[in-house]
């Protein structure tokens, strides 16, 4: 600070000047202060220019390293998870509404699929994979759809009520139960030997070569009366490799005892040829 001068002029009035403190030189040290523009603390402390602020999860304002930060929306079952770190699948939180489980492994075969949505299963009414059927609740071994979610099939073992009779399991139709899991009967297309069937082809047309009650019907028919009154017989008959029918028997001629009696007709029943045998006693043929 300068001091006050006065200057007195003859004839002239009275200055006075006083100097005003001024900025001393850049430069110039003065007490607990520097340059500044020596970018030193002006206070003579080490403090540092700027400060880190602390992030806080769950402020609402993304801060360090936080990957989200929805405030008090935050939850373990949210978009914003209560770290502050975005849900995904794998991390072992339920994302709700977006997320059926999540067991944070990386086996896709287990109860929680890499997808985090839970794996179809049989009883869940919805067909997935291999499933042939899947009916809920209302799988049941007798059902259309059984426990194992597979459409129930004649042949199965299992009897489908309400739609099969029967069902052993087998393709035996000779038995109590066929292969269209019903009991034999004439007309099903299958010879039951066990049922007295001679043929069976499945329709009730009579005059084909299966009458309508499973019996053949014959393709040609002839009738033989010989010379005598007594009854003649056939015992035998039998077919060779080109059709022919050979037939044996007896017959009787008057006065005589039973002679034995051979006839074959061609595969239409024309008579081929007939033979007799007449013994000293009855002779009878026999197939």
């Amino acid at each position: 600070m300068t001091s006050l001068v006065r200057v007195a002029t003859p004839g002239l009035a009275l200055l006075s000047l006083a100097c005003v403190p001024s900025e001393p030189p850049l430069g110039t040290d003065t007490a607990g202060t520097t340059d500044a523009t020596s970018g030193a603390d002006v206070d003579g402390t080490d403090a540092a220019d700027e400060t880190s602020a602390t992030p806080e999860c769950g402020n609402g304002v993304v801060e360090g390293d936080e990957q989200c930060d929805d405030g008090m929306a935050n939850a373990d079952d949210a978009a914003c998870t209560t770290t502050c770190t975005a849900a995904t699948c794998g991390d072992g939180l339920v994302w709700a509404d977006m997320e059926e489980c999540d067991d944070a492994n990386a086996v896709d075969d287990d109860e929680c699929g890499n997808d985090c949505q839970i794996p179809g299963f049989c009883g869940d009414g919805e067909v997935e994979g291999d499933e042939q059927c899947d009916d809920g609740d209302a799988n049941a071994r007798d059902g259309a759809c059984k426990p194992d979610c597979t459409a129930a099939t004649c042949g199965d073992g299992v009897v489908h009520t309400g739609v099969e009779t029967c069902d052993d399991g087998n393709r035996d139709n000779d038995d109590a139960c066929t292969q269209l899991c019903a009991p034999p009967t004439c007309g099903d297309g299958f010879v039951q030997a066990s049922n007295t069937e001679l043929c069976d082809d499945g329709d009730a047309m009579e005059g084909d070569e299966c009458n309508g009650d499973c019996t053949t019907a014959g393709l040609w028919t002839d009738t033989y009366n010989g010379p005598a009154s007594n009854v003649d017989e056939i015992h035998g008959v039998a077919a060779d490799s080109a059709g022919n029918v050979i037939v044996a028997g007896e017959t009787y001629v008057t006065g005589s005892s039973a002679d034995v009696w051979v006839r074959k007709y061609d595969p239409d029943g024309g008579v081929l040829w007939t033979q007799t045998f007449h013994g000293v006693t009855a002779d009878i043929a026999y197939g």
